[in-house]
């Protein structure tokens, strides 16, 4: 007979409200996939489950088959990252990739790397300060979108597969949603395109590979870093047919930054 318990290790994206007393958490598992379960009595106040499946909690569970989804029987916090949920904007940030992450995986496909990916990201933002914050959150978005097979090009033509330079020439830069990347003069009449400044195309290139541990030495004004998240919102849109409504959120605290 099979077992009706097994173990996971999960790091929490969602909460959904079930019944009077129950949540439906959605957690990010080790293999980059995702999946629900119930913890039961979470949202009693004083309830020992409460404080582990907050928002972005990581935690070791032990769960229990049941007729639907499965319920959390013994849990073990690894670390609950506390701090992202005292500061509004590293909040909103978290919260961000949290749906990313919610509606870009799904049940049972597994996506190397994503989830260490996740704790890594988590570990960084709770140590940013702003504006790093939300580099931090476009470079992951980007790396997100990269490991979910969507990756774009910010150096090399989709078309002919020529190097653009443009390192060294910042004028404008046409790129294609459609296509997946850049294109260079002599393809871009053939491809409906928009142009970019060069110099946001070489930051979108930089975050997409830049370690996370090194964006904490970058400083960018928050004109700049709105049009970095309204593309990455606009990549995901196309590539990975989501709406975040986190994003709105986001990018209202960064014009609010940017007015004051």
């Amino acid at each position: 007979m099979a077992s009706q318990s097994f173990r996971a290790h999960g790091i929490v994206l969602k909460k959904t409200k079930l019944g009077e007393t129950d949540l439906i958490i959605t957690f990010l598992a080790e293999d980059g996939s995702h999946f629900e379960a119930i913890a039961k009595g979470a949202r009693k106040p004083q309830t020992s489950i409460s404080s582990k499946v907050e928002l972005f909690c990581e935690l070791e569970m032990l769960l229990v088959k049941g007729k639907g989804l499965p319920i959390i029987s013994e849990s073990r916090l690894i670390d609950a990252y506390a701090s992202l949920r005292s500061r509004l904007e590293q909040s909103a940030i978290a919260s961000l990739i949290a749906e990313l992450l919610v509606k870009s995986t799904h049940e049972e496909l597994a996506i190397a790397r994503l989830f260490e990916l996740a704790r890594t990201f988590l570990s960084e933002l709770e140590k940013a300060e702003l504006p790093q914050a939300y580099l931090l959150g476009i470079s992951c978005m980007l790396k997100i979108c990269a490991f979910c097979g969507v990756r774009p090009s910010f150096s090399v033509c989709v078309s002919c597969g020529n190097t653009l330079d443009i390192q060294t020439n910042t004028a404008s830069v046409a790129f294609s949603f459609a296509e997946g990347g850049v294109v260079c003069s002599a393809c871009r009449t053939d491809y409906e395109a928009t142009f970019y400044d060069g110099n946001l195309i070489l930051w979108l290139q930089t975050l997409l590979f830049m370690k996370f541990s090194e964006v904490d030495e970058l400083t960018l004004g928050h004109s700049s870093l709105i049009n970095l998240l309204s593309f990455c919102n606009q990549w995901v849109h196309f590539h990975l047919g989501v709406y975040l409504n986190s994003y709105a959120f986001v990018l209202s605290l960064l014009e609010t930054a940017q007015r004051s």
